[in-house]
């Protein structure tokens, strides 16, 4: 005669066996400890009951072993995502098109905000000037805007801007993180975001010149959980020679999607 918690006790049998194998590094052997387990205890139930034994006594003896394999999966995903912690990181991704094939006085700069949060730069001010990028070189510009960053070149023949800036934060203490870092001069408020300003100065002709700024923050890892991420976008085109030009910048915050679903990009 098969007992009625025998199906429960070779379920409970196989989460120890889980935990058993995983914490021996052997991460396949316990996945099939889990699944021979679940494989072994099917089919006592069915013995069971085609035996009378009591229908409730092996859905009650089922109930706690599923109970106690769930347990130890997710408690064994748990103590591993547990140890791994890293902070978040401030990208600043800065791509300029438009220019390539135009024709510069000798004296051409581009002017884009500066990354900046309540503190001051977001970068030392070493890694933002005297940077080399193709032909342009950066430094940090006074404008009647106010602070911005620079791009300048003594070439005639232009070439368009791929730069970049990177750096890790100092550490994390949660998943919820609050927006500090914003594009500097803020000139405006718009729905989703605020304006901020561009400009292009010194070629030989006019042109229209497209901007695609990214200010990405967070995205660090605090005991397994994600922190909070943030984008702060400007896409747009411009007419060159016109001064400091107004130009929307973006603020979206990433929501994570369901199991087996993508995020997306939600306004702030």
């Amino acid at each position: 005669m098969v007992p009625a918690w025998a199906a429960g006790a070779v379920l409970a049998l196989a989460a120890l066996g889980y935990l058993l194998f995983f914490a021996g590094a052997l991460p396949a052997a316990a996945d099939l400890a889990l699944l021979c387990g679940a494989g072994a205890a099917a089919v006592l139930a069915v013995l069971a009951y085609r035996q009378g034994q009591p229908v409730r006594l092996i859905a009650v003896s089922l109930l706690v072993g599923l109970i106690l394999c769930v347990a130890a999966y997710f408690g064994v995903l748990l103590l591993a995502a547990w140890p791994e912690v890293y902070p978040g990181s401030l990208a600043y991704t800065v791509a300029v098109t438009g220019l390539a094939g135009r024709t510069g006085t000798g004296a051409t700069t581009v002017l884009v905000p500066l990354p900046v949060d309540d503190g001051g730069l977001l970068y030392p001010e070493s890694s933002l000037v005297n940077q080399t990028f193709g032909a342009w070189t950066t430094t940090i510009a006074s404008t009647d805007r106010g602070e911005m960053l620079a791009f300048t070149t003594g070439e005639e023949a232009l070439t368009d801007i791929d730069a970049g800036f990177y750096r890790f934060e100092t550490g994390i203490n949660g998943t919820d993180r609050p927006l500090r870092e914003r594009l500097s001069p803020v000139v405006g408020e718009v729905d989703g975001g605020y304006l901020t300003v561009v400009a292009v100065d010194g070629l030989a002709s006019t042109a229209q010149v497209s901007f695609n700024l990214r200010l990405a923050t967070g995205g660090g890892i605090f005991h397994g959980m994600p922190e909070d991420r943030y984008l702060t976008g400007v896409d747009e085109t411009v007419p060159a020679g016109a001064g400091p030009v107004p130009v929307t910048a973006t603020v979206s915050r990433y929501q994570p999607g369901g199991p087996g679903e993508s995020g997306e990009w939600v306004p702030v």
